[in-house]
């Protein structure tokens, strides 16, 4: 369908799936959702109870995103150094059009310097990010 301003029709356009996809992920970006074991981002545990991790947008948003979150138990894991820390909540620390940094310093704790990578470890968890109008 093709909506038209005026009362004089255009021809129709057609656009591919990628092309609209990439438009769309401008807006709004949901990660590695309904799948466990799925890689968010990599990161560090900066101090021994504060985790940092990294998430590239496959897209640039059209402005830096807020961070959404969904109900229910939507679990992380960071694995690091043969361990795990798990979390049920992230924030956004700094975020620009291509990159978001998300923090936990309150149910995580570890060795400053540990690098990993955090995962979601529930079906019913994602990471999504909204730059909306």
């Amino acid at each position: 369908m093709q909506l038209e301003a005026g009362a004089v029709a255009t021809p129709f356009e057609f656009e591919d799936y990628g092309t609209t996809l990439q438009k769309c992920q401008r807006y709004y970006y949901r990660h590695a959702s309904n799948t466990v074991g799925v890689a968010i981002g990599i990161g560090a545990m900066i101090t021994s109870t504060t985790l940092y991790v990294m998430v590239n947008f496959p897209t640039a948003m059209r402005t830096a995103p807020l961070l959404e979150s969904s109900t229910g138990t939507n679990y992380y894991n960071f694995y690091r150094a043969n361990a795990f820390d798990y979390t049920n909540s992230l924030t956004i620390a700094n975020a620009g059009i291509n990159t978001a940094y998300l923090y936990n310093n309150t149910e995580v704790s570890g060795t400053q310097g540990d690098a990993g990578v955090m995962f979601v470890d529930n079906a019913s968890g994602y990471i999504a990010f909204s730059s909306e109008l």
